[in-house]
């Protein structure tokens, strides 16, 4: 006994074009001259077409997801990013600070210091911090800068000197600059030195905790020496500098500046369709921000459009004061605080701007950080960042009206044994259809055949069709939610003739058409949910009868 078998080929998702033979059939039909009749049944097509893996071959902006429900989601997204690990932007400036110290004697104080041979002075004093932006600083974790001490003393007496500042620490340490100035002839004594203050914390919060004031002591001990004069001439000069070049972290009220300005195009390739009407029930524009800044900020969104396929601009219509945002503030440095605000369908027109089928959306993004200009207290770190995300979101909660969507695949060779013995001399299909979309489709299915030509360029022609009209399919059923309840079953039978079943498998690469349209709820076509696990499921058989090649 001999059996025969037809390969299978790939059609859609997964579409099979085998033959497995229901008889066999005795070797005597092997034999010239002796006829036989085998009917065998044929698995011509089990194709399964969903709409996410439809959009997946054109979409390529979009980023395709599911929701925890299953419905799709397209998503065109952009981000931006301020701060962070390579901090860029030193957002508030703090100039340099110089603390400038002279002494000189009038006749008095010149007879108290000769008759005491000397004099010991302590100071304790306040400078206030200048600010270019109304900014109160109370605490500065300086990531580079220096202190700068340069002292000249025409006073031809021994001098020492100790600057302290109480407030600016290291490791617990206070800064402190010891200078020791002997006098040697020449008119003056002179000294310098500047210390690193990378590391160093400064408190400037003051006695009242109003922020921007730096204490600071001084000792100044001045040995007579007899032998040289003193005069009203003579001076003591103690210049200081305080320079901060970089912080590692700032308190205080920071005050208002921009924190990041962006502008957005995003193209919807979710339109690129050839024709037909595509509705979302529920577009939004969702903007994401993840903020490790601890100060206030407020957002801005300007000139939303979108970009019709005619090259015109429509404009998004923002509520009245729903177009700027606050976001969430993080408590502690090292935390973060996530915000969302979306554009949608409560707060805008962008429903409808969206339905007009744009190729772009665009807009422009600002963020002020103290927008009110409220003082209180801010932290800002080296470390801090401000990333926003933008999305523009398109669940697949839709309304399609005569919308044409189109797959394509390539069909794998077929083995040739059975037809090499015996041809068809006809074929009945059998062709049984689950639709678990919500959409209405008229199907058809062409078969087309690739050949290279002499230059190598590839030469299509069109073989035959599945169906002689294009069938209707019903969509699934759909409740008042939209979604499906359950699918639609339908069953097709026809018969064809030899030759069309031999053009069908002759081909090599075949289209899927279909016009869809939303299923029907209460009459009209209604806004219905896809979700990834709705298909067309298209299943189609043939028995076909073989007469023998002589």
């Amino acid at each position: 006994m001999q059996q025969l078998k037809i390969s299978m080929v790939a059609f859609a998702t997964t579409v099979l074009f085998s033959s497995c033979l229901k008889e066999t059939i005795d070797e005597l039909s092997t034999i010239k001259g002796v006829k036989a009749n085998p009917q065998f049944s044929v698995p011509l097509v089990n194709a399964s077409i969903g709409i996410k893996e439809v959009y997946e071959t054109y979409a390529k902006s979009a980023l395709i997801t599911e929701k925890p429900d299953g419905q799709i989601v397209f998503a065109y997204e952009g981000s931006d990013k301020v701060g962070g690990a390579s901090f860029g932007p030193q957002f508030i400036s703090i100039p340099a600070i110089p603390i400038d110290i002279s002494l000189q004697m009038n006749p008095l104080v010149i007879a108290a210091f000769e008759a005491q041979n000397g004099f010991n002075l302590s100071v304790a004093d306040t400078v206030q911090i200048p600010t270019s932006n109304n900014e109160s600083l109370k605490n500065i974790g300086i990531k580079t800068g220096q202190f700068r001490l340069t002292i000249n003393n025409t006073f031809q007496h021994n001098t020492d000197i100790v600057i302290r500042y109480p407030g600016i620490r290291k490791n617990g340490v206070p800064l402190e600059v010891n200078a020791n100035l002997v006098y040697s002839g020449g008119g003056s004594t002179s000294f310098f030195q500047q210390v690193d203050l990378a590391g160093y914390e400064i408190d400037l919060r003051g006695a009242n905790n109003a922020g921007n004031a730096m204490a600071f002591e001084y000792q100044i001990a001045m040995v007579r020496n007899p032998a040289n004069p003193t005069t009203v001439a003579n001076q003591l000069s103690i210049n200081q500098q305080i320079q901060i070049g970089s912080y590692a972290y700032l308190t205080g009220y920071l005050g208002k500046f921009e924190l990041i300005k962006t502008s957005e195009a995003e193209q919807l390739d979710v339109f690129a369709q050839k024709s037909g009407d595509l509705f979302f029930k529920d577009p939004r524009l969702v903007i994401k921000v993840v903020n490790s800044f601890g100060i206030p900020v407020t957002g801005r969104i300007k000139n939303l459009r979108v970009t019709t396929k005619e090259g015109s601009d429509l404009a998004v219509v923002i509520d009245a004061f729903k177009d700027t945002f606050t976001l969430a503030t993080p408590a502690n440095l090292g935390e973060v605080a996530i915000s969302q605000y979306p554009i949608n369908n409560t707060n805008s027109n962008i429903d409808d701007v969206i339905n007009s089928t744009p190729t772009y959306i665009k807009y422009d993004l600002e963020f002020f950080a103290n927008f009110n200009e409220i003082p209180a207290d801010n932290f800002i770190a080296d470390t801090s960042s401000f990333t926003v995300f933008t999305s523009t979101e398109l669940p697949l909660d839709v309304k399609l009206e005569n919308f044409f969507i189109e797959q394509r695949n390539k069909k794998s060779s077929t083995d040739t044994s059975v037809t090499d013995v015996y041809e068809v001399e006809r074929a009945g299909l059998t062709v049984e259809i689950s639709n678990s979309l919500p959409f209405d489709v008229e199907l058809q299915v062409v078969f087309l055949y690739d050949s290279i030509a002499p230059d190598s360029s590839v030469i299509t022609s069109v073989v035959d069709s599945l169906f002689n009209e294009p069938v209707i399919i019903r969509g699934g059923i759909v409740n008042a939610d939209g979604d499906v309840t359950a699918p639609a079953i339908a069953s097709i039978k026809a018969e064809v003739n030899k030759f069309k079943y031999n053009r069908i498998r002759a081909s090599n690469r075949y289209i899927a058409r279909a016009e869809a349209n939303s299923s029907i709820f209460n009459g009209n076509r209604a806004f219905v949910k896809v979700k990834t696990d709705q298909k067309l499921d298209i299943k189609v058989g043939a028995d076909a009868k073989l007469i023998f090649k002589p």
